[in-house]
């Protein structure tokens, strides 16, 4: 891979994917030293981008915008996944029922 390397150079995993697996060579490990080294650039498609563009090729449009937004919304979480302001968290219940502190002891049952 370093063949002909010269100052500055930087390599890119596209550059050096194809012939490290002709060779039989595991990629991670070239990658980890070139990355220690400081001349390695990770331009690969992440796998997730891939795998959805795969599943949704040859579906119609407006079916597909959907499917890809409900897919990353289950990958990634909405818009809604945390409380609208921390403050409120504290008036969540934190168990089966809501526990109100009478002195030292926990009751389920507020007002008791």
């Amino acid at each position: 891979m370093l063949t002909g390397y010269t100052e500055g150079d930087i390599l890119r995993h596209s550059e050096i994917f194809t012939p490290l697996r002709a060779l039989d060579l595991r990629v991670g490990h070239v990658v980890t030293v070139l990355e220690e080294m400081g001349i390695f650039l990770d331009d690969e498609e992440p796998f997730f981008e891939r795998w959805l563009a795969e599943r949704l090729e040859g579906i119609a449009p407006g079916i597909a915008a959907e499917a890809e937004r409900w897919t990353r919304v289950l990958r990634d979480g909405g818009p809604r996944s945390l409380p609208r302001q921390q403050a409120t968290v504290r008036l969540y219940p934190t168990g089966p029922a809501q526990r109100c502190w009478r002195g030292r002891t926990a009751t389920t049952i507020c007002g008791r």
